[in-house]
């Protein structure tokens, strides 16, 4: 039998497919407290605290966590230095607590979650000024052990467009947005796309360069599994007719619908059309921010977006979490009358994703019900099988 179909899960167990629990080596002075101390975040709206250690960590229920690993341009004098140290920090996390591992293949990961074990994912948001060279590759991907890339951040690079955030946050690619101006002038309609009351959202219009096409080629060989969260639909575009001939399913660790979100930072109708085709999976980022412009607020606006992804994608199992903890984002405000910890100061460390969950899935229970046998832990399984298709 193939160990994938021996394994049994707690029916609570989650994934997380997006979490910067090493965040302080990543922004330095500007970051407040480190993994290995105590919680530095108050309530949801903390943006540049410490929301993960490793008691938040065992008291979450992620049975799989991503951990993103991200280097600020203008906070560290080498990039490549930051993700090293972020790395030695999950190696030292996983050397102490060893009820946790560091895998590097879906086989890793099941053999590990057989033995009552927990699984860390190593991935890479923003792959520009990290992975230049060969030599780069060969460090952070075949030794290190780095799985999931998400090729672009918050501004279009050497790689590719970025997807426009949320003006005036649009600002922070700020060419490639008085670009899209400039073209559209007399061009309107070829880079827009519109959320559910027709209001119009930009597009960048930049796709993969030809390095970019190179980047991801050699990541392709190397079996990484490529994460379209912040990739321009011009470079998503290009990405999926790639990802389609390597058989990866599609993923989206960290996102909102975009028909409420309204920017391009939004997954589209088409692409979750395309997550379906591929038996992909995609994570709900949890915050006010992402989910501002839903017609719900708080945790229902999360349930609105996990609803309709549900109904998109036809099996609750496809639809996760990417919490983006420590990535100064905000999170879901105090909710009322659940008897739990989010009701006081709401969703804003990870030691509370049980809690968070518990609430979603008995509210959500009425909008799958052609699925009434699944549970949370069927999302860490179709998680494992999707990856086992990556290589």
């Amino acid at each position: 039998m193939d160990s994938l179909q021996r394994l049994k899960l707690p029916a609570k167990a989650s994934v997380d497919l997006h979490s910067h629990l090493f965040m302080k080596k990543g922004l330095g002075w500007m970051f407040r407290g480190g993994f290995f101390g105590k919680l530095k975040a108050t309530n949801w709206k903390t943006r540049f605290s410490q929301q993960t250690n490793p008691e938040s960590l065992e008291k979450s229920g992620n049975h799989i966590v991503v951990a993103a690993l991200y280097a600020h341009p203008l906070l560290n004098v080498s990039l490549k230095e930051s993700i090293r140290n972020q790395i030695i920090q999950a190696e030292e996390f996983v050397k102490k607590y060893q009820n946790w591992i560091i895998a590097k293949t879906a086989q890793e990961a099941v053999r590990a979650l057989l033995e009552n074990k927990k699984v860390l994912i190593l991935s890479l948001e923003g792959a520009s000024g990290i992975l230049e060279t060969e030599k780069d590759i060969e460090e952070f991907i075949d030794q290190k052990g780095i799985r999931i890339i998400t090729l672009l951040h918050f501004i279009s690079d050497e790689i590719g467009g970025a997807a426009f955030l949320k003006e005036p946050a649009a600002l922070v690619s700020p060419l490639s947005f008085i670009r899209h101006r400039a073209k559209n002038l007399l061009h309107r309609d070829k880079h827009w796309d519109v959320d559910y009351k027709n209001n119009p959202i930009r597009l960048n219009d930049r796709g993969l360069t030809e390095h970019g096409k190179k980047l991801v080629s050699n990541l392709l060989k190397r079996k990484v599994w490529i994460d379209l969260s912040h990739s321009s639909d011009a470079v998503q575009e290009d990405l999926i007719v790639v990802l389609k001939q390597h058989g990866q399913p599609l993923l989206y660790t960290h996102t909102a619908l975009r028909r409420y979100h309204g920017a391009e930072r939004g997954i589209s109708d088409k692409q979750l059309e395309e997550v379906k085709k591929s038996q992909g999976i995609v994570g709900i980022l949890p915050s006010e921010w992402m989910l501002a412009r839903t017609p719900v607020n708080g945790i229902n606006s999360f349930l609105m977006h996990y609803k309709e992804m549900i109904g998109c994608l036809g099996h609750p199992k496809y639809v996760s979490i990417g919490s983006d903890f420590n990535g100064c984002i905000d999170h879901i405000k105090p909710t009322s009358d659940t008897k739990t910890t989010l009701d006081h100061r709401g969703f804003w460390n990870i030691g509370q994703t049980g809690e968070f969950w518990d609430i979603v899935l008995e509210q959500a229970k009425k909008y799958y019900t052609s699925n009434k046998e699944f549970v949370l832990s069927d999302t860490v399984l179709h998680f494992l099988q999707a990856w086992q298709q990556v290589g």
